[in-house]
């Protein structure tokens, strides 16, 4: 619902539900900030599956270190596939092993639509961040500092959020 947009204080609008957008809204609601969340697409955790191309990300050490801060790396860790290195084919036919760091270090392949609704189910746990769906915004108006919501039924409304973060891609 439009309407439920956070007017607290210390209010943040996240652009973008996607990976970032879900883990900086998790990361700034537990360092005390409103925050809500515009996606323009629905909810993939409640829409169908459309068989398809799968894009799977590689996840590093660094990244892992990120999922274990928001909590939930044990999960996300569980479905992913090591990964040692990759192959080279080169046009002469020869085939050239390289190695993602030394002997028995790896990168984790996990499934991009997996992580994606795990942050979001971790990041609408917390009490101070919102999810709004099918909602879009209008261009905004930097002199006002207003900023359009616009729902799927066309619904608009004017928020003057204190920070704004793009994470739309």
């Amino acid at each position: 619902d439009i309407n439920t947009y956070q007017e607290m204080e210390e209010s943040v609008l996240v652009a973008g539900g996607g990976l970032v957008g879900a883990l900086c809204a998790l990361n700034l609601a537990r360092r005390g900030f409103a925050v809500t969340v515009i996606e323009r697409r629905s909810d993939s955790r409640v829409a169908e599956v459309i068989a398809g191309r799968s894009i799977n990300l590689a996840l590093s050490n660094r990244g892992i270190r990120a999922l274990e801060e928001a909590g939930i790396a044990k999960e996300v860790v569980a479905e992913g596939v090591p990964m040692y290195g990759r192959m080279i084919h080169t046009t002469s036919g020869e085939l050239i092993e390289q190695p993602y760091g030394k002997p028995g270090q790896h990168i984790l392949s996990v499934p991009r639509r997996h992580l994606n609704e795990t942050l979001i189910t971790a990041a609408e746990k917390h009490p101070h961040v919102h999810i709004q769906f099918g909602t879009s915004i209008a261009p905004v108006d930097v002199r006002s500092r207003t900023i359009t919501l616009i729902d799927k039924d066309g619904r608009r409304q004017d928020v003057k959020p204190k920070l704004v973060i793009g994470a739309d891609g």
